[in-house]
């Protein structure tokens, strides 16, 4: 099959200023109030400047007729042009953004989009579906018009030394109160398109881009089912996404808890190992007790020996003085105390009584033990150690006793 070589010039046959649109009315586009979203675009040959190959401003003709609008409508049927228009659509806007590449968002508001064409006697009728912003635009502004943006080809041809170019490829429609194609219109009716005998190389090119078509026909029956299976497609992605937003939030949850958790771990192992070393310390003391038990034990098996061998204590008494001692340690001091060497005194009893009442009716003997417990009391001493010391510090009490020191 055939194909045509050709590079596509671009073209918006309307005015980039919109803020005319509703102030300056223009004569030359003439329509009615909306009630179908029918445009219609008429034949002729219409002067536009384009930028060309080499990226410079050119002066071009640009030809509409019926067989370039037929070709027009050809590839606006295509299966290519279906999918085209299902993938980005065939928009109608407020003048030509995407011509200008506008920048400012606010530029690129749609009125509705192109939903068909076909080619009249005498135009090129496009049907667009308005939105409710485009019907209020279009029914309140009697003067605005259809703007075709398209790609033109070169034909060869010149005119008065122009060249002419034709429209190849639909992009877009601007609605604009300037276009350059005078009688572009809005809601005019359509003409039934009639019989137009063409040029053989024009009829061959038709015919191939029918079979062309034919041969696409059983695909093109796919679009439908395909538009279909992408808007389920579109409902499951967006489920899926409200899906893995709350399985994120769960799993941010559960992260959160296992740090959590964690750290519970984290403070437990070291309270159990803090209380294992309070243990493994009880078990080391309690040992320590039981040895020091087992010394002291001896110990009161030795000063109980002791008391029975130097005849301060029965033998028969035994197991009540370890009872008592057992009880109340200080009680060994008895024992002890019974064990000292007792003398007669030499002190005259005149001066005993003196040495009583200058001790406050308490013995100097009662004053001296008491000084000697104390002792033992404070720097941990047995009986015999504390009682030599405590003679050298108390040694007035001390020579104030029954052999003070005198025998």
């Amino acid at each position: 099959m055939k194909k045509s070589g050709f590079a596509l010039l671009g073209a918006a046959n309307g005015a980039a200023l919109l803020a005319s649109i509703v102030d300056q009315p223009i004569e030359a586009a003439a329509n009615n109030r909306v009630i179908e979203g029918r445009m219609s675009i008429p034949y002729g040959v219409w002067p536009i400047t384009i930028v060309n190959e080499q990226g410079k401003p050119e002066k071009v003709l640009q030809r509409l007729n019926l067989q370039s609008a037929t070709r027009l409508v050809s590839a606006f049927n295509s299966l290519r042009g279906r999918v085209s228009r299902f993938v980005s659509g065939s928009p109608i806007y407020i003048g030509h953004p995407d011509y200008l590449k506008a920048k400012d968002a606010k530029a690129w508001q749609q009125l509705g989009k192109c939903t068909g064409m076909e080619a009249a006697n005498d135009a090129l009728i496009i049907t667009g579906e308005f939105n409710a912003d485009g019907k209020a635009l279009v029914a309140a502004n009697s003067a605005l018009a259809p703007s075709p943006h398209w790609g033109l080809k070169r034909t060869g041809e010149k005119q008065d030394g122009v060249e002419i170019t034709e429209p190849a490829a639909f992009y877009s429609v601007g609605i604009t109160p300037r276009p350059n194609i005078a009688g572009a219109a809005i809601n005019e009716e359509p003409q039934v398109a009639g019989v137009v005998e063409t040029p053989a190389d024009e009829a061959q090119e038709l015919a191939e881009e029918a079979m062309e078509n034919q041969q696409l026909a059983i695909m093109a029956a796919e679009i439908s089912s395909l538009e279909a299976v992408v808007n389920d497609l579109r409902v499951l992605l967006e489920s899926t996404k409200t899906s893995a937003i709350d399985q994120a939030g769960q799993l941010t949850s559960l992260q959160a808890l296992i740090a959590q958790k964690n750290q519970e771990l984290g403070a437990a192992s070291a309270s159990m190992l803090d209380c294992q070393a309070q243990l493994s310390a009880c078990q080391a003391a309690l040992v320590a007790c039981q040895a020091e038990a087992a010394g002291y034990d001896e110990a009161v098996n030795s000063l109980l020996d002791g008391a029975i061998k130097a005849g301060s204590i029965i033998a028969a008494d035994r197991e009540t003085w370890r009872a008592k001692v057992k009880k109340t340690p200080a009680a060994a001091n008895e024992l002890l105390a019974g064990r000292a060497l007792k003398t007669t005194s030499v002190i005259p009893p005149g001066r005993a009584a003196a040495a009583n009442e200058a001790l406050g009716g308490v013995s100097a003997k009662v004053q001296f033990e008491t000084a000697v417990r104390e002792r033992m009391a404070k720097m941990r001493e047995d009986w015999p150690t504390a009682w030599n010391a405590t003679r050298v510090t108390h040694k007035e009490i001390f020579n104030l006793m029954p052999n003070g020191g005198k025998a």
